[in-house]
């Protein structure tokens, strides 16, 4: 009985070896699934007070934080009268400084 058992278990072994298995190799396969790289949970607060996350996207780095937007700014209400009689106020877009009295002769009063 003992012979029977290890000549079967012999042969199993044999056949085991000639069975031809077909490999495939993966890093040729042209329908490889992406993976989804997990990040950790933790976040960064933006100059703005804004908070962003990791991106599993981009090697798990933080999100950019959003750009600030240009401050915007309130000049006082005051005006000066030009020489043509024309009033003008301050230029908010020039740091607040008067804008030029219009026509030929930009002189204030």
């Amino acid at each position: 009985m003992k012979k029977l058992s290890l000549t079967l278990l012999v042969g199993l072994f044999i056949v085991s070896c000639n069975s031809k298995e077909t490999v495939v190799d993966s890093s040729t396969d042209s329908k490889e699934t992406p993976t989804t790289q997990a990040c950790t949970k933790e976040a960064k607060q933006c100059p703005d007070g804004t908070v962003v996350g990791r991106n599993p996207k981009n090697n798990c780095k933080f999100n950019a934080c959003p750009k600030a937007p240009k401050k915007e700014v309130l000049c006082t209400a005051d005006v000066k009268q030009c020489a043509d009689g024309s009033f003008i106020g301050r230029d908010h877009n020039n740091n607040c400084k008067f804008k030029d009295c219009p026509g030929p002769d930009k002189a204030l009063l």
